[in-house]
Order: structure tokens, then C-alpha cells, then sequence
């Protein structure tokens, strides 16, 4: 039997993609929780709260698994910090490939509100230390 080269085997590297990308995904939900607490947790996405010192949510980081990538974005409280935001920093979302890609995102995305934030400590979780 005898198969044309030409696109008969990219479906195979796209759907071992799409499946790395579900395992990660979920793998990495396990972690988050667990690290970090999150919360609006669906099958697709969650998010990762950020408090100031008293436990006031002040923003969330999102993460989404689409189907051909990864997304993280800074979930806001309201609109209008989002247009402030925007206006000063740019873009609040960011689309990846990789888990190594999405935490560099995240990473840049938590430096940039704290900046907006007038460089105020930001904690993952509500809960002191004691």
C-alpha cells in the first residue's frame, strides 16, 4: 500500500501537539493549585489570584488552553483599569507554545502591574505565613 508524502502526515505532529498541550495544561492546573491557590477553575482555564498585604484581590492571572496554543492574561478588576493599563503597557494578553514561554508571560505580566500598581507587594495567596 502506498501513501502520497505530500500532507498526509501532519495531522499525526498536530494531534501529538494538541494532546502535549491538554497534558500540560492539566498538569499544570495540579501545580498551580497547589503552589499558588486559583480559582474560576473550568476545564480550559483558570485563574491564579493576586492579593496586596490586607488579602484584597487586586487582579488574577488567566490561563487558557486553546486549541492552538496557550494564553495568559491579567484579569482585571474592572474596565477601567484595563484601559489604563493598556494605554500605558500595551497588551495583557500574550499566546504561547510552551509551559516554559507561559510562565516567562507571566512573569512579565505580574512585573508590569505591579509597576501599574505604583509598585505595591503582591502575594499569591490571602494567607500569611504563620
Amino acid at each position: 500500500m502506498k501513501r502520497r508524502v505530500f500532507g498526509s502526515y501532519t495531522g499525526a505532529f498536530k494531534e501529538y501537539d494538541k494532546l502535549r498541550r491538554i497534558r500540560d495544561f492539566i498538569e499544570l492546573k495540579n501545580m498551580c493549585e497547589y503552589k499558588f491557590g486559583i480559582d474560576n477553575v473550568w476545564k480550559d482555564s483558570f485563574q491564579i489570584p493576586i492579593f496586596d498585604k490586607n488579602g484584597e484581590k487586586l487582579f488574577a492571572i488567566q490561563m487558557l488552553l486553546n486549541t492552538a496554543n496557550f494564553r495568559v492574561a491579567i484579569y482585571f478588576n474592572n474596565s477601567k483599569m484595563l484601559s489604563e493599563f493598556h494605554r500605558k503597557y500595551g497588551d495583557y494578553t500574550k499566546y504561547v507554545l510552551t509551559i516554559s514561554e507561559l510562565y516567562d508571560e507571566m512573569d512579565d505580566l505580574i512585573f508590569s502591574m505591579y509597576k501599574f500598581l505604583g509598585k505595591k507587594e503582591l502575594y499569591f495567596s490571602d494567607y500569611s505565613e504563620d
